[in-house]
């Protein structure tokens, strides 16, 4: 087995099931820097930080380690850090650039015993992002030094950089692929009840008695607003509300089929919206 498939499998054992064992054995292969992984010497600047972890959770997760540094050659050695910061510490700094869909974790690693010399008596830290790919892309919540809320961030190779129109394509992808929804799914009673209003409002405005005569109020009220040159819309309120309430309909029956296709008839299933 070659060098560079034996160090990408020892950062994917520690990055999946994350121990002091795991962890030894990625130092101790001296590669270096590989597109999921980063060595800091110390803690760089919050905000510089924040701009990784957005790469990191845009291109499949991946870790900094910190207390490491990394030599000119690529190979890495691990001198430890004097002092552990406290995981809160990094969380409320990190948390106000972050959405919250975002999932990060810190871990401290200290070596008081081991059997690989070079990481003996020293502390470490590192911060693991999940990948999330039903939620990307990530950007971050505010503009900063060095990081801008209308970028996305991606690691190509060992750096965290602007994403090109290929890098998108391939996050879209990525987000269609696991069928997720920006849209908030509601449950049956939930439908019922906006269709019940929906019919409620309809019937208060347009009845079979009144009806002909409010749509002859509304389109004396377009005719009015458009000698006035105003943006009256083309659709009259109540030519709305019947649409909405029609498209509600569509939507229970859609919910309806989806249920029973998977077997869930009691409607307990989110709706497709």
């Amino acid at each position: 087995m070659s060098t560079a498939k034996s160090y990408r499998e020892d950062f994917a054992r520690f990055f999946e099931e994350p121990s002091r064992e795991s962890f030894r054995s990625l130092l101790s292969s001296h590669v270096g820097e590989i597109e999921q992984l980063d060595f800091k010497q110390a803690w760089p600047a919050w905000i510089k930080v924040a701009r990784h972890v957005l790469a990191f959770a845009n291109s499949g997760g991946g870790t900094m380690i910190v207390g490491v540094a990394e030599n000119p050659d690529g190979s890495v050695t691990p001198l430890g850090l004097e002092n552990l910061v406290d995981k809160a510490e990094i969380q409320n700094a990190l948390e106000q650039f972050l959405p919250q869909e975002l999932v990060f974790e810190v871990l401290d690693f200290s070596f008081e015993e081991s059997e690989y010399p070079a990481i003996r008596g020293k502390k470490f830290q590192a911060l693991l992002v999940e990948d999330r790919p039903d939620h990307v892309p990530f950007l971050a919540t505010r503009d900063g030094s060095g990081i801008s809320d209308s970028v996305v961030y991606v690691r190509r190779g060992t750096s965290s950089i602007a994403a090109n129109h290929r890098d998108l394509q391939r996050l879209i992808n990525r987000r269609i692929e696991t069928g997720h929804s920006s849209n908030p799914s509601l449950d049956l009673s939930e439908h019922l009840e906006h269709l019940k209003l929906l019919y409620l409002e309809v019937n208060r405005y347009y009845t079979r008695s009144y009806g002909t005569y409010l749509d002859t109020l509304e389109e004396y009220g377009r005719a009015a607003a458009e000698s006035a040159e105003s943006a009256y819309p083309d659709q009259s309120y109540v030519e709305f509300l019947v649409s909405a309430l029609e498209a509600k309909q569509a939507s229970i029956r859609n919910f309806l089929d989806v249920s029973i296709e998977h077997g869930d008839p009691e409607g307990d299933l989110p709706a497709v919206q």
